[in-house]
Parts: structure tokens; sequence; C-alpha cells
């Protein structure tokens, strides 16, 4: 049978597990004491005396925090190490220097203090990280030499941040606790978030699952939200966006058919959550009885709901006419909302179903467009906090006009930078909603080459439904610019 041991090792308790009889003597893994300054490759500074070799766990204790991984490729850096292990005793450690190899092994924390690996990590086979009490941040990047999806486990009731670079686009499985992430420069092949775990997401607009996000749990998308494949599981998405200035979208682009029976909600602070679905041939079926109230946009593909959840002042817009885009309502009731519009401008006041839209919008359910005074500027200025601010001003003085805050959705009273995002070439503008349902903007995507002369590229006039504006530069010029024009 297994055993629990229970060491005292440098004034902290160490738990380890050994299979058969109890043995005494020297513990089976590589303490730290730091006796002899920071060298990982002082053997004065390990309680045995030597300096890791590979294979060792390394198991760090006590208050001497400071250390650095010195060891050449050779001897450890780049070698599989057996492990990483922070005793329940261990003060905040930052653990720095070369490479190391984690490749199907586990770093653990079992401090209440949080601890931070600076280390680059190689682990082609994946690894683990498990929170069991403090924190653990990796501010190193994340490598693999043997392709992508590669697992990436999250276990423990702690949170583990990633805000280095992550290079390879690897498999999240967050199990328990948070898993925070920031940084990305490989796409995430997929994730699989379980039921009481979180998975949250800070970089925004640039973090894409290339699959499926399965999640059973809570995924938390940034204030300027989050692209993915498709959606599938039972759980909660909700944003993290800092107030109802806010609109997060989740953009959703995936190249199967998935079914999400769980909540697409808001955020705590107000923030709006808002959905694109752009899946070419495929449908994205939504069962749960969703709360969100931003706006919706099926770009291609098929998005089905089963609830009459629509928001009664969000905009909807169908690329039916361009695209061949549909809108499947199998929930037999009429959903009341701002706008509809079908690919070729928004609709008149009234009732759209099955019957009357030539295939746009198929099944039992009907869209109801009602009439409404719209909103303008104004309104939204007083709603935001900048009453009386003049549209040509900068409230909170971080280089965007109120105007344009007002325009994709930003909050004017706290800096709003950057006002789009750039990723793969193509520069894209998340509307504001408010603006959307007010019609009373235009959207003009600008390039020039000089700075000076500016062609409009795109352009979406007042009343377009879109949820985004996006324009991709051409390739071959030796420098090209754009910027985005609002026009009230």
């Amino acid at each position: 049978d297994a055993l629990p041991i229970c060491l005292w090792v440098n004034g902290s308790w160490y738990f380890s597990e050994l299979s058969g009889k109890l043995s005494y003597g020297t513990p089976p893994d590589h303490f730290w004491d730091g006796d002899s300054g920071g060298a990982w490759s002082v053997g004065g500074n390990w309680t045995s005396g030597n300096a890791p070799v590979s294979g060792d766990t390394l198991v760090f204790t006590g208050s001497n925090t400071t250390n650095n991984n010195d060891q050449s490729t050779d001897t450890l850096g780049t070698v599989a190490l057996g492990g990483i292990i922070f005793g329940p005793g261990a003060s905040s450690f930052n653990l720095a220097g070369n490479t190391v190899n984690l490749a199907g092994k586990t770093i653990t924390n079992y401090s209440p203090n949080s601890q931070a690996i600076a280390l680059n990590i190689e682990a082609d086979t994946g690894f683990t990280v498990d929170t069991s009490a403090g924190t653990i941040s990796l501010t190193g990047s994340l490598n693999t030499t043997a392709g992508f999806n590669k697992p990436l486990n999250k276990n423990g009731t702690g949170t583990l941040v990633l805000n280095g670079t992550q290079n390879t686009s690897w498999a999240f499985n967050v199990n328990a606790g948070t898993l925070q992430v920031f940084n990305t420069v490989a796409p995430a092949f997929s994730a699989t978030i379980a039921p009481g775990a979180t998975l949250k997401l800070e970089n925004g607009d640039n973090f894409h699952f290339s699959l499926d996000l399965v999640n059973n749990g809570t995924l938390d998308v940034s204030g300027s939200g989050e692209a993915f494949g498709t959606l599938s599981g039972g759980g909660v998405v909700t944003n993290h966006g800092s107030s109802s200035a806010v609109t997060c979208l989740l953009d959703l682009g995936g190249g199967a058919n998935a079914t999400f029976s769980g909540i697409i909600q808001n955020g705590p602070s107000g923030a709006r959550t808002a959905l694109k679905w752009n899946g070419a041939g495929n449908i994205q079926t939504l069962t749960g009885a969703n709360t969100y109230s931003g706006n919706t946009e099926v770009v291609n593909g098929t998005l089905s709901l089963s609830s009459a959840y629509l928001a009664d002042d969000s905009a909807i817009v169908i690329h039916f006419s361009d695209n061949g885009a549909v809108l499947n309502l199998t929930h037999g009731n009429t959903d009341v909302v701002a706008s509809l519009d079908l690919g070729s401008g928004p609709l008149a006041a009234g009732i759209y179903n099955a019957g009357n839209t030539g295939g746009a919008i198929t099944g039992t359910g009907s869209i109801q467009v009602v009439s409404s005074a719209p909103g303008n500027y104004t309104s939204w200025a007083t709603a935001n906090g900048i009453s009386g601010q003049p549209a040509s001003g900068d409230f909170d003085n971080d280089g965007l006009s109120n105007l344009v805050e007002y325009a994709l959705g930003k909050n004017p009273t706290t800096s709003s930078t950057p006002a789009g995002t750039f990723t793969s070439g193509t520069v894209t503008y998340t509307k504001g909603a408010d603006a959307i349902a007010n019609g009373d903007v235009s959207w003009v995507i600008e390039e020039s080459t000089n700075l000076s002369s500016w062609t409009p590229v795109v352009t979406q006039a007042a009343g377009n439904a879109s949820t985004t504006i996006s324009y991709t530069l051409p390739t071959g010029q030796s420098k090209v610019f754009t910027r985005l024009k609002v026009v009230n």
C-alpha cells in the first residue's frame, strides 16, 4: 500500500508518498536552502550538498528566495527535471535563469505565498501546474519542439497566471481553480474547462482557439472580447469589462457543428456581451436561456437559438443576402429587438420569420422589430458620466475623442487605448452597441502611404448593424497606414 510520509526539512514540512515500507534517511528530492548565495550550480545551496542533475525534483522551502539557474544545458538547462515543488513553508520565490524541461512533469505550490517562475519552459509532451495553495505565475516563454496540441493541465484550487509568451498552440485543461492568460503568440489549439473551474482571458481578441472550447465551468473574457472556434459544454460565459459603456464581443468561427447548453451573460460591472458567429457551412446551437444584451451577428453558417432571449434594445444582423447566413429559431416564440438587418440594411418595424425572409430566418420562432425613439451621442454622454462634454472633446485624455469612444463602445472616463486590434495583417474595431442602435454615426477605415493623403477603403454607414469593421492591409508595399474615421 501507499503510505503518506511527512518530512521536516529546513524548517518546512514536505509531503510525499512512498510505496511499500517506510524509508528513512535522505529525502528523495533535491531541497533548496540557499545558504551559499543564489546559484543552482553551488552545492552549498542544496541540503544534499550537491548541485541538482537531470531527473531531480527540485523542492524550494524557507525564506532564502534569491536564486538563479546557472546550470548549462548539458547538465540541467533543457534536460528534463522531475518537477518543481514549493513546500508549505516557502516564502515567495522567483525562479530565474536558464531554460528547464518539464515534459510530462508537474509544478506544485503547497505554500499560501505566490510563486513566480521566470525560467523558459520546454515541455514536448505537455506539463501540469498544481496550485494547491498559493498562486503560480509563469513569466517566461512556454515552448515545445514536437508540434502543437500538447496538454497544459491546471490543477488545484488556486490561480495559475500565464503572463509570459506561449509560443506553442497548447491544449488547456482547466481542471480546478483559475487559469488566467495574458499573452500568446501561437493560437491555443483547444481548451476544456471543468465544472467549478475558470478560464480568464486578458489579452483581448488575440486569443484564438483553432478548434473547440468545451466550457462546463466559467469562461471570463476580457473587456474588448475574444475570438474562438466553436463553443460547447454547459457552463457560463461572462466578461470583466469595466462598465456598462463597454461591449465585449464573443467572436465564434469554428469549422464544425457545436452545441452549448450553458448561459452567455453580461459582465458583473454591466459590460455587455455581444455575439458573432462566422462558421461557414456549420451550425452553432445555443440551447440555454442566455441573458447577454449586446448585439447578435451571423456572418456565415447557421446560428440556432432554442430560447427567445434576444435583448429588446439589441441589433440583429444576418448576412443572408451577401453570405447566405441563417438564423434558426426553434423556440416557437416572438423575440422583440430594436433592429434587424438581413444583409441589405435595417428592416422596417414588423414581425419576421421563416414565412417572409426568404430563408434568412428558419424554424418556428419570429423576430419582431419595434419602433422606438433612438438615442444619440448626447444621451450616451449623459448615461456614461460626461454630460455636456462635446463630441470633439477627450474627457479622459487617452487620445480618443468622445465621439470615437461612443462609436466604439468605450468608457469615456478611463483610458480606452488601443482603439482596435491588429492581427495577421487585419485591423479590426468593435463598434459600440449604442451607436449602432441609435444610427447616428458612420465608420470609415482609411488608408495612406504618406500620412497626408487618405483614401477610404471600408465604409459602414449609419444604421449598419455589423458589430465590427475590419480591413486587411495590402502586402508588397514598403509602408502603409490605416486609421478609423467616425462621422456624426
